[in-house]
């Protein structure tokens, strides 16, 4: 008796991998789930067909249950490159920031705004893209707190913000 259709079965594990993929705790299930398969199966390989992931990722995570607690299939922390500003340096620049609005200052001078004022403040020379990306964050979080309309009151607070 065929239980599910290979269609069906199919559109089952996309939804898994997608979810393994958004989900801290989704994907460690998923990897104990593989894990136990494994075992059942006695094979990575037979597990690794059912689930549609590689046989080598099973295998590592059976080898790390053997060497370590169950918890070490969790994710493990990525240092990644350190950031150019610090959390309270961050936190004044937004302050700083607030008065720029996007209906009055161009992007690029939005920009250039961020990059002088922390060159001055800070003393860090920042590249081009960083300037964009901490422009673009502080956009988004000034908007996530409702201060975006708020801090629109025209050109006067953008200048007040440059003079930092």
């Amino acid at each position: 008796m065929e239980i599910l259709s290979a269609s069906l079965l199919a559109e089952l594990g996309r939804m898994i991998r997608h979810a393994s993929r958004t989900d801290h705790e989704t994907r460690y299930l998923h990897r104990l789930h593989c894990v136990m398969l494994a075992a059942k199966l006695g094979s990575c390989t037979a597990a690794a067909e059912a689930v549609g992931v590689s046989a080598r990722s099973i295998e590592r995570w059976v080898l790390r249950c053997r060497d370590a607690p169950i918890q070490d299939l969790l994710d493990r922390q990525h240092p990644g490159r350190p950031t150019a500003l610090n959390a309270e340096q961050r936190a004044i620049l937004g302050v700083a920031l607030r008065g720029l609005c996007d209906q009055h200052l161009a992007r690029g001078e939005a920009v250039r705004v961020t990059r002088d004022f922390v060159a001055r403040k800070f003393g860090k020379c920042l590249s081009l893209r960083q300037c964009q990306r901490l422009a673009a964050e502080l956009r988004q979080i000034n908007r996530a707190n409702g201060a975006h309309a708020a801090s629109c009151a025209g050109p006067q607070q953008a200048a007040r913000a440059r003079a930092g």
